[in-house]
């Protein structure tokens, strides 16, 4: 009798052990309470052969997953199972990214295991994702960021930045009136593009974008320069103007309204009227600068030399003299000044066993403003003994 009895109580905890709910690995729920819970699967194509899958955990483990064929059932089987395909889980979002897809829609079959898997044997229920199949758009202007802003002449190349939005193909080129050479000139640009292949769009040629505009640089409004120039004795008539930091001729980009007297050293100036790449009217005013001097003889002494030159002619009637010297070899300049009927000068004070180079320049002062030659070549002195 107490046999018996021991037996069907054995019976019925074996019985237990078979058949009790929370002990059968299933699809439908997980095993118990302390398995990981998966919610918010989803999967995306980022390229034609592959898609980012995500789905979130509330406890870190492992996962294990499976791409198409029929949904696991046993569940302990493909948790066992050496071949399933498994990655570290971690509590909060996981993710990866599969290769190798057909363009055909994908079925992913995912189970996790919490950390301590061995001891409790928690597995968790059967997520099913589904990864689209890929679709493959032509692209359109929309999914490129560009601005057609409308641009002055400056006289270098000018063109637009494109760049490919989320999903889209890289420019390959973009083409101003069929050219791809950024364009120069003003005038109106029909703008296209050569686009790649992108996660979701097709390669297209010649996608049009819109027009972008070069505008004529107008004069009266722009910063335009033209160059000192050197007194003649004759009206002088300047052939190029500076903008924006290219040299342009006067004869191709303007025509000349007026000069001035531009004879006298002090101020000159130019009339123009833009034409080709400007327009609008400008004077521009220019320095008319004395011509440059020369040393001609350089006399060393003891501590001392005397400096001559070639004087400037009477007519461009200077006001003064100047020189400037240094110990052959330093960079600093000693600057010293002297009356318009001077052509030469002693420099004292100086250091036997050196040599000295020696420039000399000259100036008019025309309404309270001083106009410099260039200074001359420079000129070395013997050691000063």
């Amino acid at each position: 009798m107490k046999t018996r009895r021991l037996l069907s109580i054995l019976l019925a905890v074996i019985l237990c052990f078979v058949f009790a709910p929370g002990m059968v690995y299933a699809a439908t729920g997980p095993t118990s309470a302390g398995a990981p819970t998966l919610t918010d699967g989803t999967a995306s194509r980022i390229a034609s052969r592959m898609a980012t899958v995500t789905f979130i955990s509330d406890k870190a483990g492992t996962y294990y997953w499976q791409i198409d064929g029929a949904a696991p059932t046993d569940l302990n089987a493909f948790v066992a199972n050496p071949m399933t395909a498994r990655s570290n889980l971690v509590a909060g979002t996981n993710s990866w990214n599969q290769a190798a897809l057909s363009t055909d829609e994908h079925k992913v079959y995912i189970v996790a295991t919490a950390v301590d898997e061995f001891t409790s044997g928690n597995v968790s229920s059967l997520m099913t994702i589904s990864i689209p199949a890929y679709t493959e758009y032509q692209p359109t202007k929309e999914q490129y960021a560009y601005a057609l802003t409308s641009k002055m002449f400056n006289g270098s190349a000018q063109g637009i930045n494109i760049t490919p939005q989320t999903g889209a193909g890289k420019v390959t080129a973009i083409y101003y009136n069929d050219s791809t050479i950024e364009p120069k000139n003003a005038g109106a640009y029909a703008v296209t593009m050569d686009v790649a292949a992108g996660a979701k769009y097709s390669a297209q040629k010649g996608l049009y974008l819109g027009t972008f505009t070069i505008n004529k640089a107008d004069l009266s409004k722009v910063k335009v320069t033209v160059a000192d120039a050197t007194w003649s004795g004759k009206q002088l008539k300047p052939t190029r103007f500076e903008y924006s930091g290219v040299s342009f001729a006067i004869s191709a980009n303007a025509t000349v309204k007026s000069y001035g007297k531009n004879k006298d050293i002090g101020k000159g100036a130019v009339s123009l009227k833009g034409k080709g790449n400007f327009t609008g009217t400008k004077t521009i005013t220019f320095k008319i600068v004395p011509k440059k001097n020369s040393v001609t003889k350089i006399t060393s002494g003891t501590k001392q030399m005397k400096v001559t030159w070639v004087k400037t002619t009477a007519d461009q009637k200077v006001t003064k003299y100047q020189l400037r010297y240094r110990v052959k070899g330093v960079n600093a300049w000693t600057t010293k000044t002297y009356a318009a009927v001077n052509s030469s000068a002693t420099i004292k004070n100086l250091y036997n066993g050196k040599q000295y180079e020696v420039q000399v320049r000259s100036y008019k002062v025309v309404s309270g403003v001083k106009y410099y030659s260039g200074w001359s070549e420079a000129k070395t002195s013997s050691e000063l003994k």
